[in-house]
């Protein structure tokens, strides 16, 4: 009988929402992008972004619900587990679309298209310092 709370305790965390930063981009190829111009390319990859953008904001939201609803679950009542049920894990989604928007940053690169910016924030260029 002790089990019971346990395996279900289980069972619902399997079915929490991952972060979006842990998510890693399925393959896909990019086949369907090397007949594009790149402004084609470069409109396909704004509209990719765009929806990931999007998809990653719930899925944040969602995976920030299923830790709160974990915490007091764990700690007060462990009836509050079962509202993990109640959000959606669009990690394949997400993985999905980074996917494709890799493979058309493959074929981009490929034809020397100029790059946009569009998606994840350029890293901040080094500086350097003079020595003393």
């Amino acid at each position: 009988m002790r089990t019971l709370p346990g395996a279900v305790a289980l069972a619902l965390i399997s079915g929490c929402a991952k972060q979006p930063g842990s998510i890693q981009p399925k393959f896909a190829t990019s086949h369907p992008y090397r007949g594009m111009s790149c402004e084609q390319l470069n409109d396909e990859r704004a509209r990719v972004q765009s929806e990931l953008a999007r998809l990653t904001a719930l899925q944040r939201e969602n995976a920030n619900a299923d830790a709160a609803m974990m915490t007091v679950g764990l700690v007060l009542l462990w009836p509050a587990l079962l509202g993990l049920a109640a959000t959606t894990d669009r990690s394949d989604a997400i993985a999905s679309m980074m996917g494709e928007r890799d493979a058309m940053d493959i074929v981009a690169r490929e034809k020397g298209c100029p790059a946009v910016s569009v998606g994840a924030p350029a890293p901040e260029p080094s500086v350097a310092t003079p020595e003393v």
